[in-house]
């Protein structure tokens, strides 16, 4: 397999991807809720009304 050099920017964007201090801030309350609005809730009413019709 011949060796490429990958992109400076490429590399500057991995390096940012494995530091841990890049993760930013811990899911809050607000952000857990939106997280089940959204990956529960609004599929489940979609599923509910495509069976009503």
């Amino acid at each position: 397999m011949a060796q490429e050099k990958l992109d400076p920017e490429l590399l500057r964007r991995i390096k940012l991807v494995e530091d841990p201090a890049y993760e930013g801030q811990p899911l809050n309350n607000k952000d857990y809720a939106a997280l089940v609005i959204v990956g529960i809730i609004i599929p489940f009413l979609l599923m509910v009304w495509g069976w009503s019709l």
